[in-house]
């Protein structure tokens, strides 16, 4: 299964961050967490991304990097930018499977100004998609280790996301039915010498009613919804 891991296959495309600490408004020095929704926005979407990028592709710097601040913490004086380099080729199969070759940070961008957000949308739906059959496939091979249902791994690990779904269904409702729960799933793995991860394998809802052990919900519900979206 492929990994679909952006930035594990494209470990140099982001460099050291830069440290923000005080901005200049309008002629009035701020510090990060004084700024307004209004300013925060200005500062991201005008400042840091638009006239970065057209200022580096106007020069055509080989070197160019855009530095963006993806969070704003308001008990701290100091944020980072993280910094990405908009010439860095990007491989991997997540770019490659819907750009057709490597492409770099500059590429995305001018084609989602020229042509809208359908390509990078169709990579971040596969980053997504794989991460999640990822998950349920490791979790639906350790219950076929320890309680033999005999679900179709091998399927699922090809990107079968229906099957994926069926089996997580007949997971939980075997749960439901049986009764199990966090305990008895837990004693069942460590009789078998397999490690049962809470919240991951199973989680208790919080009204009963729903069970005592059911299946990992985002999980479930990731996988519901993917099978209803073409990407």
């Amino acid at each position: 299964m492929q990994t679909f891991n952006l930035l594990y296959d494209n470990e140099d495309l982001v460099v050291a961050p830069q440290i923000r600490n005080e901005i200049d408004i309008n002629g009035k020095t701020k510090s990060p967490t004084q700024l307004s929704v209004n300013e925060l926005n200005k500062l991201g979407i005008v400042d840091d991304f638009f006239f970065e990028y057209l200022r580096n592709k106007a020069n055509k710097s080989d070197d160019a990097v855009l530095y963006l601040q993806n969070a704003t913490f308001s008990d701290k004086s100091k944020q980072f930018l993280p910094g990405f380099k908009l010439n860095h080729l990007l491989h991997g199969y997540a770019i490659e499977s819907v750009y057709g070759k490597a492409v770099t940070l500059e590429d995305i961008i001018d084609d989602i100004i020229k042509n809208g957000d359908a390509k990078i949308t169709n990579v971040i739906y596969n980053i997504r998609k794989n991460k999640y059959l990822a998950a349920a496939s490791k979790l639906l091979k350790d219950y076929n280790e320890v309680f033999n249902f005999g679900f179709d791994i091998d399927a699922i690990e090809s990107g079968n996301m229906q099957k994926c779904v069926n089996a997580l269904n007949v997971l939980d409702k075997w749960m439901f039915d049986s009764k199990q729960t966090i305990k008895s799933l837990e004693d069942a793995f460590y009789a078998k010498g397999v490690d049962f991860k809470r919240e991951f394998h199973a989680y208790q809802p919080k009204v009963k009613t729903f069970g005592k052990a059911r299946v990992n919900e985002t999980i479930l519900a990731y996988c519901k919804n993917t099978t209803s979206l073409k990407a």
